[in-house]
């Protein structure tokens, strides 16, 4: 009987810290913005094309339904987008704007793809960069 209770305390010890493994780690997607870009027109309606925002080179798979997304650097508030790459289910993601104080939650397919885009003007000589953080997803790079 005491190999028994042994067997199922430490059963249970293992599976409570293998739940804990990675729940809740945040990965930073970093983008780079060219030079002069001002196909984003961040605040206007134009922002709602595909094409005026920069993809991530990282792709992101939601380990749950919804996806928290948190402000990086680079910005204090700037519209992001979800492009759909391998999904089982078609949905639709509307361009959300994300702000420094304020994580966004998107309800999305678990287990799906997507690349994050982000619509921000550079008006400037020299590159930029920029970030998001998200959490609780597995990372692949295309």
């Amino acid at each position: 009987m005491k190999k028994m209770m042994a067997f199922v305390f430490a059963l249970t010890c293992m599976l409570s810290l293998v739940s804990c493994g990675g729940r809740g780690k945040s990965h930073t997607i970093e983008f780079t913005i060219p030079a002069g870009y001002n196909e984003a027109f961040a605040f206007s309606d134009e922002a709602i094309f595909p094409d005026a925002f920069i993809y991530s080179e990282e792709e992101i798979s939601p380990k749950r339904k919804t996806l928290t997304i948190k402000a990086g650097a680079g910005y204090s508030s700037i519209p992001i987008i979800l492009k759909p790459i391998d999904y089982r289910e078609e949905n639709a993601y509307e361009p959300i704007l994300l702000t420094r104080d304020k994580p966004v939650t998107i309800d999305v397919e678990k287990g799906a793809w997507f690349k994050i885009g982000v619509a921000i003007d550079n008006p400037a000589d020299v590159p930029i960069a920029a970030s998001i953080i998200v959490e609780d997803v597995d990372i692949r790079i295309e």
